[in-house]
């Protein structure tokens, strides 16, 4: 028998999913609102390395930005985000790695 817990995600959204098979956690994206770009702060449990797929979508869900980064498992840093190319506006970054989803709205501005 399993025990699932509700895991809190970015932006305040949750998933259901054991908790020890979630091996990053994303804090905070600042600076928000922000100009150039942002930094999503992580910690991430574990051993070796995994992928993780960046995007930024517009509000209409459009595809403005996307990236792929390794994350260091067993460490806590920031993944810095350029924003060159990007309108004024509302946008939401999701963060894929894993089969796991966090998503974070911020303000380009």
């Amino acid at each position: 028998h399993k025990t699932y817990t509700t895991y809190p995600l970015c932006g305040g959204a949750t998933h259901l999913t054991k908790l020890e098979d979630v091996p990053i956690n994303f804090d905070a994206i600042e600076p928000n609102p922000a100009r150039e770009e942002i930094r999503l702060t992580y910690n991430a449990i574990g051993v070796g390395h995994v992928n993780a797929i960046l995007t930024i979508e517009d509000i209409l869900g459009r595809v403005a930005s996307h990236r792929s980064v390794e994350i260091t498992l067993g460490a806590s840093g920031q993944i810095a985000m350029p924003l060159a190319g990007l309108h004024s506006g509302i946008y939401r970054i999701r963060i894929e790695s894993d089969g796991l989803v966090w998503s974070k709205q911020f303000v380009k501005e």
